[in-house]
């Protein structure tokens, strides 16, 4: 298997040995003069084989400042450093939502996350239970957005995200995600 590259390894110890497989046979297939690199138009067609979804001002981004990578060529390793960033952050956003699901039904939202809780319940949970001091009421006003005074789950993970780095909003989420 060939893998080039002048970098620094990928801590590949966070991808099973069939997604390392996997991405050095895609690397391969657009390394067509066996240069051990690929081009930055390479690396998108390569990432969409291996599964990865993105926009392209995310790569360059990913590339420029992830990698220092001003010859727009990529080594394996540099491959792998992408790759791995891309599932970690997929990784991180199911957590985020799994929890977000979690306080969803502790609410009284469903399991599958559909149904809806109660503007004014969430409302009496976070002033009179939690004892928060956020504008609850504003936040509801902006994620409610068809002003049905219930709140569907797509709506609560808004809230849950719109916190502006609230450490109450943070205290919030972290409740739900404790086993209580």
């Amino acid at each position: 298997m060939k893998k080039g590259g002048d970098h620094e390894p990928a801590d590949i110890s966070k991808v099973s040995q069939g997604e390392i497989e996997l991405c050095t046979r895609i690397f391969n297939e657009f390394d067509r003069y066996s240069k051990n690199w690929i081009t930055a138009s390479d690396l998108e067609m390569a990432l969409v084989q291996v599964g990865i979804e993105f926009s392209h001002s995310n790569i360059f981004h990913k590339m420029v400042s992830e990698l220092d990578n001003q010859t727009g060529r990529l080594s394996f390793t540099d491959f792998m450093k992408i790759y791995i960033s891309f599932k970690k952050a997929e990784k991180n956003e199911q957590q985020q939502k799994e929890e977000a699901l979690d306080a969803y039904v502790a609410m009284g939202g469903e399991e599958d996350g559909g149904g809806n809780i109660d503007s004014d319940y969430l409302i009496d949970v976070i002033k009179n239970q939690f004892k928060m001091s956020i504008d609850i009421e504003g936040l509801l006003k902006q994620i409610d957005e068809d002003g049905s005074g219930e709140i569907e789950f797509d709506e609560f993970q808004a809230l849950l995200e719109k916190d502006g780095g609230n450490p109450e909003i943070e205290d919030f989420k972290e409740w739900f995600s404790i086993d209580h």
